[in-house]
């Protein structure tokens, strides 16, 4: 568990830094505020795995995990799907391979909190 307790404490840390900078960015709008809501949604599922808590509802999380799914998939489109459709070579294949792999990776805490926990919801931890 020290590699998710490590990967939680990365991503607060860079939410962290989202808050602080967020005064000084040059284009403040109503979603910089939503990604931020969102985002630390999105860090407790890291939390919930890395110390083993049942926070919520399984199915709570469930359905987030799904949403941040959908919201990678739509958000990596445009930079990285669309060009290797429209240049298919080497180079962007492997970016997007790379990619890929790094957000499967980045996944495995929420979706192990998700789907493969539901002993703590038993259990009340």
């Amino acid at each position: 568990m020290k590699g998710w307790k490590f990967l939680f404490w990365l991503f607060a840390l860079l939410l962290f830094i989202d808050f602080v900078t967020l005064p000084f960015s040059d284009d403040i709008g109503l979603w910089s505020f939503v990604g931020l809501v969102f985002g630390c949604v999105a860090l407790i599922p890291y939390y919930g795995y890395a110390y083993q808590v049942s926070i919520g509802s399984i199915d709570f999380w469930r359905a987030m995990f799904l949403i941040q799914v959908a919201l990678v998939i739509i958000s990596i489109y445009d930079p990285v799907i669309a060009n290797l459709l429209h240049v298919p070579n080497l180079e962007n294949v492997l970016i997007a391979f790379v990619m890929v792999l790094i957000l499967c990776l980045v996944f495995i805490p929420a979706y192990r909190y998700a789907f493969r926990s539901g002993h703590l919801w038993a259990a009340g931890i």
